[in-house]
């Protein structure tokens, strides 16, 4: 007996059949791709790379990438690379940056936020400094590291984590307040950069560029610019501003529309209004020069003190010296824009007086960089001979802090020494900017704060130079810097440190 069994049929699968699940998986992935930045888009999630403008005191313009009208700045507006910051007369403006850094521009200021590079273990800002000085509080977040180039005409200042000051104005430097900076001497070869010089600025240290000291670098001549940083510019109210804002910055408040909306964007949302501080005006009425009274003076030993008056609306004081057939251009630092007076010292030590006939142009610039007429004052210059500063002797150290002993407690020292028939007097590379051919005396002062002198044995050479470019025997001195709380071996050797 036979049964029929049932038949069953073996479907093959398709490559289809293979391939959409697959397919489905992508999808998926992709819809949540999308959804996960449809969300961030939405809630304008914290991590983007925002730059925020603060004014601080007086006005502040922008100039949006790829436009050529300046508009009025906001408080909480976003700045975009590419974008263009300036700052009035009497303004002052922060840049606070997405990790915790701050850019801070002193008045009649310029900067370009060249570009903000944020990645998963480093931030990377760049600036071009166009004019002015600003003040860069570098920070980063956990387990990143942060740094800065800043770029001004000649010289390209590179950091990592440092606290520090640029200035492009009668010079080209920077100041080094934490960490350190890289200054380097840029050239073109070829259409393409060149570094030709780097120098190393570490903290406490300054290195501040004239026109004629960039143009010795780019020939490659060696050159001693590495000093401290000086006590007038520690004294000034900007130094001091911002060592406060580093410690405790401020919480500024974004302005907001008349329905209560803070601005967060570069565009400006309240209508445009006129800025007197930016307009255009007719040039100043030249400089008057008071101190020397003669237009022609007969000197034979510097400094000579140049002083006068300008007008009110002056905003900076031009000194163009000419000597020797050079030129050279140099803006007071010193000058405080309004005021009435101003004043330049020249020295042969400083550079800008040289022996035989040195001219002095002297202009007034106002806000919209008009310049006046020049007043012109001409100084004859006769350089002493080495007969005339007397026997030439190597310097020494008498005293610190008034003592003779070199053991002291406190962080700054004032050492006074002797010379004779010297011209110039350089210690631990750094020429003694106060001493004057034929002084008997120089001072130096060592400072914790500057770097130039740590707790324990601090060593010191010290050499001359005479009329003729001869250079004395080497001369060491000491410091033992016994700081309180800081236990030194013993016995108190440069070994032992």
């Amino acid at each position: 007996m036979h049964y029929n069994r049932p038949y069953h049929r073996t479907h093959r699968k398709r490559p289809l059949d293979f391939i959409l699940p697959f397919l489905m998986i992508i999808c998926v992935g992709v819809i949540l791709v999308l959804s996960y930045q449809l969300y961030v888009t939405i809630t304008e999630e914290v991590t983007e790379d925002k730059v925020y403008v603060h004014v601080a005191a007086g006005k502040a313009k922008f100039l949006p990438w790829g436009t050529s009208n300046w508009q009025n700045v906001y408080s909480g507006m976003n700045l975009l690379p590419g974008d263009a910051l300036r700052t009035s007369k009497e303004g002052r403006a922060v840049l606070e940056f997405f990790n915790g850094s701050y850019v801070r521009l002193e008045s009649n200021s310029e900067i370009i936020l060249q570009e903000v590079v944020r990645e998963d273990e480093f931030d990377n800002m760049t600036l071009v400094l166009n004019d002015g000085e600003i003040w860069i509080d570098e920070h980063a977040d956990i387990g990143k590291t942060s740094a800065f180039s800043v770029r001004t005409q000649n010289v390209l200042f590179r950091s990592v984590g440092t606290t520090f000051d640029v200035a492009n104005d009668d010079f080209e430097g920077v100041r080094v307040m934490r960490g350190k900076v890289n200054a380097e001497i840029i050239i073109y070869e070829e259409g393409e950069e060149v570094v030709v010089e780097t120098i190393e600025v570490g903290i406490g240290q300054e290195v501040l560029l004239s026109e004629t000291e960039i143009l010795d670098l780019k020939a490659r001549k060696s050159l001693n610019v590495l000093a401290a940083i000086s006590d007038e510019f520690e004294d000034a109210d900007w130094y001091q501003w911002n060592m406060k804002e580093d410690l405790t910055p401020t919480n500024f408040v974004a302005d907001v529309t008349e329905e209560g909306e803070i601005p967060q964007e570069r565009v400006a949302v309240r209508p445009m209004e006129v800025d007197d501080d930016f307009e255009d005006t007719d040039p100043p009425g030249f400089p008057v020069i008071l101190e020397p009274a003669d237009e022609n003076r007969e000197v034979a030993k510097g400094p000579v003190t140049i002083s006068g008056t300008t007008d009110p609306d002056t905003q900076k004081i031009i000194i163009e010296t000419i000597t020797e057939g050079d030129s050279e251009r140099y803006t007071l630092s010193k000058y405080i824009p309004g005021s009435t007076t101003w004043s330049y010292t020249v020295s042969e030590g400083y550079g800008n007086l040289k022996p035989g006939e040195n001219r002095y142009l002297i202009y007034a610039v106002d806000e919209a960089l008009n310049e006046s007429t020049p007043s012109e004052l001409v100084v004859n210059y006769t350089k002493p001979t080495q007969e005339q500063l007397g026997e030439f002797s190597a310097p020494i150290a008498v005293s610190y802090n008034g003592s003779f002993s070199n053991e002291v407690t406190k962080s700054v020292v004032l050492v006074k020494g002797q010379v004779s028939g010297a011209v110039s007097v350089t210690i631990n590379d750094y020429t003694l900017t106060q001493f004057k051919p034929g002084d008997k005396e120089w001072l130096y002062y060592a400072n914790e704060q500057h770097g130039n002198m740590n707790p324990g044995l601090n060593e010191y050479n010290v050499y001359a130079m005479d009329a003729e470019g001869n250079k004395s025997e080497i001369v060491k001195f000491e410091i033992m810097y016994k700081k309180e709380g800081v236990e030194l071996p013993y016995p108190y050797t440069a070994e032992a440190q």
